[in-house]
């Protein structure tokens, strides 16, 4: 993985496990506060596939 990409996967899985521990210590105190976090989760989550996505077609276009 490009040292870039790599970078911003690693960050992006540290704010989701940040988030994830979170809940898991339930400190949410409503449930619109875990439905706010967990939605933060799911789109960097989205992120790195997004980036993980486009880091695979720039690999696949430098091979052709």
């Amino acid at each position: 993985m490009n040292n870039e990409y790599e970078y911003l996967c690693n960050e992006l899985q540290k704010q989701i496990d940040l988030k994830s521990d979170f809940i898991a210590q339930g400190n949410c105190q409503t449930l619109e506060e875990y439905k706010h976090v967990a939605g933060i989760i799911r789109g960097l989550a989205l992120a790195i596939d997004f980036i993980q996505d486009r880091e695979q077609k720039i690999i696949k276009d430098e091979d052709e």
